[in-house]
């Protein structure tokens, strides 16, 4: 039988680290064992007014005028994601387009350079 050998000795470790024990109860709705909270979990809460952007420290930064859309970087004007490393991943339907640019991460508008300035 093939299987993840982590689940079936009633453990599993998901890729942000949270360990799943098979063997102890599972609540769902609990912090201490919520994925949504994992970072929290690992590093602590940040203060009030320095809330984390993503689920990595630091947050990737993301290129100019394009999203972070999870799987990799979404431009709205060719409607194009590509994958972290900017290779061609797919065409964005019109639902995808609008959900990405309604509930995805923004690259940082870019600072003025004071360098131009005469």
């Amino acid at each position: 039988m093939l299987c993840d050998l982590s689940f079936c000795q009633g453990k599993y470790v998901f890729s942000d680290e949270l360990e799943y024990d098979i063997g102890k109860e599972w609540g769902y709705c609990d912090v201490k064992n919520n994925r949504m909270f994992a970072v929290e979990l690992q590093n602590g809460l940040k203060p009030a007014g320095r809330c984390l952007v993503s689920n990595m420290i630091p947050p990737r930064v993301i290129p100019h005028g394009m999203y972070d859309s999870g799987d990799g970087f979404y431009d709205p004007a060719k409607r194009v994601l590509y994958t972290y490393d900017m290779r061609f991943l797919r065409t964005a339907d019109d639902e995808e387009h609008s959900w990405i640019v309604s509930k995805c991460r923004k690259a940082e508008p870019e600072e003025p350079n004071d360098s131009k300035k005469n």
